[in-house]
């Protein structure tokens, strides 16, 4: 390489200056994304004739015109996340394919590799599984670059700013013949020191350009996965359908700093038991229904558990009360007649529903799903009558659990007192 860009060089350690210095014959250029910091890195970099600091706008849309240049090896940990509609003005809006910070920034450095230029991009999950606008910039990368690479980095890999998961993401100009896909993993970590610990690569894969290109989406963790039930259920001839085609999914409502009332029934995770909600176990709060009308949730809605430390699903009944769920549920609402609600709550609390609901794991330690992110999940699509019939199975055996689990616990608490009343007399 003759020219290079990094975007993101406040978050880099000594070890950068070092490079930099050593490359004397490579020109650097230096984006930095916290402007605070830009007079800090001239002073760090000034000694450098090599090096010079950059402060045009990454997510504007004169960045390219302004940069004017061309590098044949750009490296950016850009900033992560939605843009909110207070910063993102319609002008804005209409002139990228995205809403997200580094997928704008991805469009943007992009544009200015020469024709044999790389760039190695840290992106946030959603690139993987995202649907909607997020699906159609896969789709612009795939036709009009070649991704060379794609990594799957640990959670806390980047802990001062983030706990989600990430990935490096590697595209190029050039003509490639294959894909290379790899997972990688804290090693010998302890406490939660991650930069301590050491960074493994477990699981790799490499595909040919057609075949990566024929992906509906990109998780890795589903490709790499080497569970048997996994491979047996991707391998299955059942047809499936995607979420996003059947259903609207919202979250739950965050219901903070209000008076406990019976206007609105809650919903928490430790509501929910075996994948069944328990009414009486539910709290109310003082709240004008018309306030929360748009989380007020319908018969048959299922609530998957979107953050905490285990997957909980359950389907709503509808009650005599007016009831919400809690912002750490995402709710799917079904809204095709080929597929009955239940069937679908009933698939995602098998084992091979929550592995595919594991896969969409964001966090480190606490679980995080993103809302978005169910829509990529695949629920096989058999007939209504084998449908009912599952329901009907599932249904009369969890009662016939039930029922004996009340009588068995019955006779347990019998036999306790009786022992008890013995040591009486």
């Amino acid at each position: 390489s003759k020219a290079i860009l990094i975007v993101g060089a406040e978050g880099y350690s000594i070890n950068l200056y070092k490079l930099m210095k050593s490359l004397s014959h490579i020109n650097f250029d230096l984006v930095v994304n916290n402007t605070a910091c830009t007079k800090l890195i001239n002073e760090v970099y000034k000694d450098l004739a090599n090096v010079k600091v950059i402060s045009y706008n990454l997510y504007s849309i004169s960045f390219t015109d302004e940069i004017k240049s061309k590098y044949d090896l750009i490296m950016a940990i850009p900033n992560w996340g939605s843009i909110s509609r207070n910063i993102l003005k319609e002008e804005l809006n209409n002139s990228f394919m995205t809403n997200t910070w580094d997928l704008i920034a991805t469009e943007n450095l992009l544009k200015c590799l020469t024709e044999k230029g790389i760039l190695k991009i840290v992106l946030a999950p959603a690139i993987m599984f995202g649907v909607g606008k997020v699906k159609h910039f896969r789709d612009y990368l795939i036709k009009n670059y070649n991704v060379c690479e794609i990594l799957s980095l640990p959670a806390g890999t980047f802990e001062k700013i983030t706990m989600i998961k990430t990935v490096m993401i590697t595209l190029s100009k050039l003509n490639t013949s294959s894909v290379k896909i790899k997972h990688y993993e804290f090693k010998n970590l302890k406490r939660r020191d991650f930069y301590k610990a050491d960074i493994s690569l477990e699981a790799e894969l490499s595909m040919t350009k057609e075949e990566f290109a024929k992906l509906e989406d990109w998780n890795i963790d589903l490709l790499l996965i080497q569970d048997n039930d996994l491979q047996q259920f991707k391998n299955s001839q059942k047809p499936t359908v995607k979420i996003k085609d059947i259903a609207t999914i919202f979250r739950g409502k965050a219901i903070s700093k209000v008076a406990t009332g019976n206007d609105v029934k809650v919903i928490n995770i430790s509501d929910i038991n075996e994948g069944k909600i328990d009414y009486e176990k539910t709290t109310g709060i003082e709240i004008e229904p018309r306030k929360v009308a748009s989380y007020i949730l319908e018969d048959k809605d299922i609530l998957i558990s979107s953050r905490g430390t285990v997957i909980k699903v359950a389907m709503y009944e509808e009650q005599k009360e007016k009831y919400i769920p809690s912002v750490n549920f995402s709710v799917i609402r079904i809204n095709d007649d080929r597929i009955c609600n239940e069937y679908v709550a009933i698939f995602l609390n098998t084992e091979i529903g929550k592995k595919l609901l594991n896969s969409l794991q964001r966090g480190a330690v606490i679980m995080n799903i993103n809302s978005n992110d169910l829509n990529s999940i695949d629920i096989p699509l058999v007939s209504l009558e084998e449908q009912d019939k599952l329901i009907t199975k599932y249904n009369d055996e969890y009662n016939e659990y039930i029922s004996m689990l009340d009588k068995i616990t019955k006779r347990w608490i019998n036999c306790k007192q009786d022992i008890n009343e013995y040591f009486l007399k």
